[in-house]
């Protein structure tokens, strides 16, 4: 089974202030993206959600899961700078729609993972005890050390350095997963001599996959796994063997 733990749906429209025509696809578009790549669930939340807060995304991914239930997981998207609203919104949309876990965007989001603004949003999170995916990356706010220090603030919280830093700090992705058990570093957008020194450094079993659809094609990205200079067992649990087992334990249908 392959398991792609890093999509996003959502209708196309024009980003504000970035000149360019996001590629945003529907839930259908997804699934049958899934279906040629080989994929046979998939993560999913919001991409638009992530720019401008909506809580109205939330309900549109929860719509997808529940016409696909047996192909996407939904997480929600909330801003942690808005506060109490966003514990809010981050209950409704899983006590009430029946969302699976959390993604954040502090690029996008414009927070820190070290900053208190974050507290009463993961002292919720951990409440509903739900797996929370960071974006990772190279700019200020999206260091996977920081991802790291909230880890141990929250050692119950799984949580999935989205892109395990990229292709400009995924050595501190590997440094940050020494430092927690409650982290797993997510493949998409790195590069195959980083996702092996991530299964040699860390072990296979702490590293999803993930393509970040539709940003990046998700055949190309499980080709990448299928060709990396690692054995077959670790191909087959990076694919999707890990995850079946999170999603047991995390209690994830």
């Amino acid at each position: 089974m392959i398991i792609d733990v890093h999509t996003h749906i959502g209708e196309p429209d024009q980003k504000k202030g970035s000149g360019q025509s996001a590629p945003r696809i529907s839930p259908e578009t997804l699934i049958e993206t899934m279906d040629k790549a080989g994929v046979d669930k998939a993560m999913t939340f919001t991409d638009k959600g992530l720019w401008v807060y909506d809580k109205t995304e939330n309900d549109k991914i929860a719509d997808a899961m529940k016409k696909y239930p047996n192909r996407l997981i939904g997480f929600a998207t909330v801003n942690p700078r808005f506060g109490q609203d966003a514990v809010e919104e981050l209950h409704r949309a899983i006590a009430t729609l029946g969302l699976k876990g959390l993604k954040l965007h502090p690029w996008l989001q414009l927070f820190s993972c070290t900053d208190s603004v974050l507290d009463p949003l993961f002292d919720e999170v951990a409440k509903l005890r739900i797996p929370v995916l960071f974006h990772t990356g190279y700019d200020v706010f999206s260091g996977p050390l920081g991802v790291a220090d909230l880890a141990e603030r929250y050692p119950q919280v799984p949580l999935i350095v989205g892109h395990s830093g990229c292709c400009g700090l995924w050595f501190d992705a590997i440094k940050a997963a020494k430092r927690c058990d409650n982290l797993y570093l997510e493949t998409s957008g790195n590069m195959s001599g980083a996702i092996e020194r991530m299964v040699n450094d860390v072990g296979a079993n702490r590293i999803l996959f993930g393509s970040d659809m539709p940003w990046v094609d998700s055949a190309m990205e499980i080709l990448k796994i299928r060709t990396l200079d690692i054995n077959q067992k670790e191909k087959a649990l990076i694919l999707g063997e890990n995850l079946q087992g999170l999603l047991r334990e995390w209690k994830i249908d």
